[in-house]
């Protein structure tokens, strides 16, 4: 889990923990925005559009931004 911003987080969870996950959030603002699929890929629909990136890159991609420190 990682902060977006101040109050928003992505979270990935295994889809048979997804009904207990979204009980734990019951009294706070949730949306499913996506999916990960085997080849794992992030998949977000957006007003009817489908996006897809495979996870790799977009890993590869996020630590390409972290200082080497």
């Amino acid at each position: 889990m990682f902060s977006e911003s101040n109050g928003r987080f992505l979270v990935t969870i295994r889809a048979r923990d997804s009904t207990r996950f979204e009980e734990l959030f019951d009294a706070l603002p949730l949306i499913r925005i996506g999916s990960v699929d085997t080849p794992p890929r992030l998949k977000i629909e957006i007003d009817g559009s489908l996006y897809a990136w495979n996870v790799a890159d977009l890993s590869r991609t996020f630590k390409e931004t972290l200082a080497d420190d």
